[in-house]
């Protein structure tokens, strides 16, 4: 593992702001160890604060500039690079090691109720926040947004409770309400057992990847006719009901960027096609954070994780110029810029 100081901090290459002065805390977390797809997840975070210091400071909706509205201090990024092919056995002994060294950075900025803005990494990075919110908040005053293609609701995957593909279930584990937006309906057995046994069906809400008329053939008990979306994005009545579940005192916003179409975000872990537009979940992310203002839930803040750059050359490691494209890590630019924006 190695640690990259903070010399500079989000959107800003020449300042960094100290803890007790700022409002919101960074962290890098790349890590993509249990990734069982893709790799490459470990070099989104740094590939994301880079472009984000080509986005402008002043919003064009409003001209204010986001710097003077609030302070982000950079806690630093953790990266994690494995030469060799590791066991299952290894690869769950270093993905504790990693939500370890991760919680001991939050560990701090959570005590202090800094608001929180994390990228990763695979999904497994979300276990350091969830532990870490929850060591000084009771799980049951939170509600949990998860944006995702993927319930990652599995007890164990490659046997590892860690993983990417079972935060959804250790999110659970700390009685948090969970609402689960922009799932494919392409779900392992022990995922259907496990809505239909919890009561959940309500809460999961689908982007469909079959013809419509098949829904109406047999529409199985974990799934709910109302909660599917057979276009790009929901519709005003099912974003009002998403909303509606959200109604605890705390809020975290969980955002796995394969919840958006896979031909509008080609760089992640798991790519699935039929999800949501970049659009639509920027217009659903406005409507939760003012839902959150309307109902006085505090939102503890926001991940943004499974970004990873398309490079020309693996062996050269991250860098602009060996980027094949950009657009990936700048779309997950402006999404936390506009989540700075809008809570701040």
């Amino acid at each position: 593992m190695a640690f990259s100081k903070p010399r500079s901090t989000f959107l800003d290459e020449t300042k960094k702001p100290t803890l007790s002065e700022s409002r919101c805390a960074m962290l890098g977390i790349g890590f993509d160890l249990t990734a069982s797809f893709g790799k490459g997840t470990r070099l989104g975070p740094a590939a994301i604060i880079g472009a984000s210091r080509q986005v402008e400071f002043e919003s064009g909706a409003t001209g204010k500039s986001l710097d003077e509205k609030v302070k982000v201090h950079n806690l630093g990024t953790l990266e994690y690079n494995y030469k060799k092919k590791l066991s299952e056995k290894q690869i769950e002994k270093e993905t504790r090691k990693m939500v370890n060294d991760a919680g001991k950075l939050l560990e701090k900025p959570v005590e202090q109720k800094k608001f929180l803005m994390i990228f990763g990494g695979d999904h497994s990075v979300t276990n350091a926040t969830l532990n870490a919110l929850t060591e000084k908040i009771d799980g049951k005053k939170i509600s949990w947004l998860r944006l995702d293609a993927h319930l990652d609701l599995r007890q164990a995957l490659e046997h590892n409770p860690l993983s990417h593909g079972s935060i959804g279930r250790r999110v659970f584990d700390k009685g948090i309400k969970q609402v689960f937006v922009g799932i494919r309906d392409q779900i392992s057995a022990e995922e259907q057992e496990f809505i239909e046994k919890n009561n959940l069906a309500d809460d999961v809400f689908y982007f469909a990847t079959q013809p419509e008329e098949m829904y109406d053939e047999r529409l199985p008990a974990w799934m709910k006719k109302e909660n599917i979306s057979f276009t790009d994005h929901f519709t005003t009545q099912q974003v009002g009901k998403i909303l509606s579940k959200l109604d605890r005192e705390y809020l975290f916003i969980n955002i796995d960027i394969d919840a958006l179409d896979a031909n509008e975000f080609h760089g992640t872990g798991t790519p699935v096609p039929f999800g949501m537009s970049y659009r639509a979940l920027n217009n659903l992310l406005y409507a939760t954070i003012k839902n959150a203002e309307e109902k006085d839930a505090k939102i503890l803040g926001f991940d943004i994780v499974e970004v990873f750059p398309i490079l020309r050359d693996w062996k050269k490691g991250y860098s602009f110029e060996n980027a094949a494209v950009t657009t990936n890590e700048m779309k997950a630019a402006l999404l936390a810029y506009n989540l700075l924006n809008w809570v701040f």
